[in-house]
């Protein structure tokens, strides 16, 4: 019994880390989509500045 709940756990172990790998490779290609699309690698401004701003703040280079 212990083999089977041992083998449950390293499917439900493995199948959250396949998740989350999925997760963050559709963000990166999310991000590099977006990039592209504003002219990568001059992203326009309103762009980088959101992506290098804390939550809830814009900052514009000129400030």
């Amino acid at each position: 019994m212990a083999a089977k709940k041992a083998g449950f756990w390293q499917i439900v172990t493995l199948s959250v880390i396949a998740f989350l790998v999925c997760v963050v490779i559709i963000i990166l290609g999310a991000r590099l989509v977006d990039s592209l699309a504003n002219g990568y690698p001059n992203l326009s401004e309103e762009a980088s500045a959101a992506a290098t701003a804390p939550a809830g703040r814009i900052y514009y280079r000129g400030e």
